[in-house]
């Protein structure tokens, strides 16, 4: 599924500075990580500022977007692409303005925690830290932020971009319950010239060896609280048509619940 880790860095060389915050080195990133400095800062970043169960279901969405990628023979499932670097960060930070970093400013403490994430980042890529940034936000950034703030609007992300449609087809599995392996079969064998997929064994598989590498940990409830959470102190964020609105509105009508919000 991933490729081995090969030759990483020490952290001290992720991001051109060392980690002040702590003694111990930050940890490595997963295998499926495209072995450049940019996706290596990227991950430190969502490792230092996501909950670790929005971590681990951006590293999700991030691999069956690639898989999907790959089926196709597109440029996102490259090695070596910018666009593979680019769903990467994509991926990594679609959830981003579900964090306090990115909840504590006065523009986005009452903006939707989907442009929350798309302008953080676009201020990642747009780094001084980050190698040809410049270049990068310039080239793909309206790019990446379209992608990031659509992820939760159906049809519309699928129709945007290729990138938006690969981010939104990462969520989809994720998120698509038991019709996830049927959904993720049909997208790979789209992608062939045969028309044949995984078959029902082999995306299954794929699930259960992605689900076993980032487990779940109650992402439903972890992800449909933090949105609420914040839209629960500042309602802009949670406009009535979106869908933080529809998880605000459920939690308002049932204060009591305390399992995965109703909505979800």
């Amino acid at each position: 599924m991933c490729p081995a880790a090969t030759d990483l860095p020490p952290s001290s060389d992720v991001d051109g500075h060392e980690d002040k915050s702590s003694t111990t080195a930050p940890p490595s990133p997963p295998p499926c990580t495209p072995n450049d400095p940019i996706c290596r800062a990227a991950y430190r970043h969502a490792h230092e500022n996501l909950h670790p169960a929005i971590l681990a279901h951006s590293l999700r969405v991030y691999t069956y977007a690639r898989d999907i990628s790959a089926s196709e023979a597109t440029a996102y499932s490259e090695p070596h692409a910018v666009e593979n670097t680019l769903l990467y960060v994509t991926s990594l930070f679609h959830d981003m303005g579900t964090s306090p970093r990115y909840d504590s400013d006065t523009e986005s403490s009452t903006t939707r925690f989907e442009i929350a994430g798309a302008d953080a980042a676009l201020g990642f890529l747009s780094g001084p830290d980050i190698p040809d940034g410049d270049v990068l936000a310039r080239l793909w950034g309206r790019e990446v932020w379209l992608a990031i703030a659509l992820h939760t609007s159906p049809q519309i992300a699928e129709r945007s971009s290729a990138l938006a449609r690969l981010l939104r087809l990462g969520v989809r599995i994720d998120f698509g319950g038991e019709g996830k392996v049927r959904m993720l079969d049909d997208l790979l064998a789209m992608g062939r010239e045969d028309g044949a997929g995984a078959g029902a064994g082999g995306a299954k598989e794929v699930i259960a060896r992605t689900e076993r590498e980032f487990p779940r940990d109650g992402i439903e409830k972890v992800l449909g609280d933090a949105v609420t959470d914040q839209a629960l102190v500042h309602p802009e964020k949670a406009p009535m048509v979106s869908w933080p609105g529809v998880l605000l509105r459920s939690k308002r009508e049932n204060m009591e619940w305390e399992g995965v919000n109703k909505a979800f």
